[in-house]
């Protein structure tokens, strides 16, 4: 799924965003339901789409957190 949706960002039909919490959430999520994968290549992949979808990255959002 994670392939599909960043193939369709990368093609520009769908406006791809997330914060620095979504990949520490699936990161930490797979490494414990997948334990024999590491660490480091989850970290790889988020530096991958960072890298592929650069203008998805959102930041400075904490303190409208409380307001939505």
């Amino acid at each position: 799924m994670r392939n599909v949706l960043i193939e369709c960002a990368f093609d520009g039909l769908v406006d791809e965003r997330w914060t620095d919490d979504i990949p520490a959430e699936w990161i930490r999520n797979l490494s414990t339901n997948s334990p024999d994968t590491p660490i480091s290549r989850l970290e790889a992949m988020r530096e991958r789409m960072k890298a592929v979808l650069p203008d998805a990255d959102v930041t400075n959002y904490h303190a409208i957190i409380p307001s939505l």
